[in-house]
């Protein structure tokens, strides 16, 4: 059994590595459309599919309000995708932005813009 879950394995990476290389071009054209702002390159990136929304927020320094209307937006605009794990959603990144050459920013400056999340 061992031997065939390893097959199902190599399989799998090989799936993901040409999906990864047939979708990175339109990713790089597409992504930073969306992330067009440092505090939503921070919350994409903090999305490891192991932290929750609250989490996220407090990493970056962003309102747990704004992580979430960004994360709901990425989500919609599909380069997130989350599950539920008892009352935390998860999000996690499709892709990373280093893959997409760009930067991660620096976290939110204390003296930043305190507004809403822009759209």
């Amino acid at each position: 059994m061992p031997e065939a879950m390893n097959e199902i394995n190599e399989k799998l990476d090989r799936i993901i590595a040409y999906l990864h290389f047939s979708s990175l071009k339109q990713l790089q054209e597409i992504v930073p459309k969306i992330l067009d702002k440092d505090d939503k390159k921070l919350v994409y990136n903090a999305c490891d599919g192991k932290t929750g929304i609250n989490e996220i927020a407090r990493r970056t320094e962003i309102q747990a309000m704004n992580v979430s209307n960004y994360i709901k937006r990425f989500e919609q605009q599909g380069i997130i995708i989350s599950k539920v794990t008892g009352n935390k959603k998860l999000p996690l990144k499709i892709v990373d932005l280093e893959a997409l050459n760009m930067q991660v920013p620096a976290k939110k400056s204390k003296g930043g813009d305190e507004g809403g999340p822009e759209f």
